[in-house]
């Protein structure tokens, strides 16, 4: 659909004709349930950002009805994200329920949501500890996971989407990758390369088969020779 199509079909049907909710109650034939029915209907009438609501559909054994409501924002808003959730949430009964593609995009994006901080938080831990492994550096694995934190904080704060998702990546690349990361070595110097010797003797051998201390009290690992 071109951008004129949608334009015209906004103005003559709202924002939301592109966003239908479908409504499924199972169980409801028309002649049993038709003043659940007309409750149903009318609870999602009354929801604020509800613009209007189709007829009831039986199916044809009765076993099913059908409702379609349509937002009276558009796809692409956060407003109808947010009427989704408050319909699932509060005005639905347990009978009934919220369908269709915009429904489901919505509930992905809450499972998600949901999964987003144990994911992060396995990603960083492991990072952390491969780091740990290969530079044999508490400041290094520390430091690289807070970077870490800082591009998923910039991520999340833009929409991921187009521009923002490439203003995401852009800080990533520069403030965090080329400006905080070689200050913060160069501030602490040989400290980067400090591992107490106790959890040096408990990690595996690094890729070179040895280890990075003495093994002798805890202190700075050996830092790499300096190029003149």
């Amino acid at each position: 659909m071109g951008y004129a199509s949608y334009a015209t079909m906004a103005r003559g049907f709202g924002p939301g004709f592109d966003a239908p909710l479908i409504v499924v109650a199972k169980g409801h034939g028309p002649q049993d349930d038709a003043p659940y029915l007309k409750a149903l209907r009318g609870a999602i009438e009354r929801t604020p950002g509800i613009a209007a609501v189709t007829p009831p559909v039986v199916s044809r054994d009765g076993q099913a009805t059908m409702l379609v409501a349509y937002p009276t924002t558009g796809e692409q808003d956060a407003a109808t994200d947010a009427l989704v959730n408050r319909l699932d949430d509060t005005v639905l009964p347990k009978s009934a329920y919220l369908t269709g593609p915009n429904a489901g995009n919505v509930a992905f994006a809450n499972l998600m949501g949901s999964r987003l901080p144990a994911l992060i938080g396995v990603v960083v831990a492991l990072s952390m500890a491969l780091l740990l492994v290969v530079f044999r550096s508490v400041v290094i694995a520390v430091k690289a996971a807070v970077m870490n934190l800082l591009s998923v904080c910039a991520d999340v704060s833009v929409k991921q989407i187009g521009l923002g998702l490439a203003a995401a990546v852009l800080v990533d690349a520069t403030v965090v990758r080329l400006v905080l990361v070689p200050a913060v070595m160069e501030l602490l110097g040989k400290a980067n390369w400090w591992l107490p010797s106790w959890l040096d003797r408990l990690l595996p051998a690094g890729p070179d088969g040895g280890r990075a201390g003495s093994g002798s009290g805890s202190g700075p690992a050996s830092a790499p020779a300096e190029v003149h």
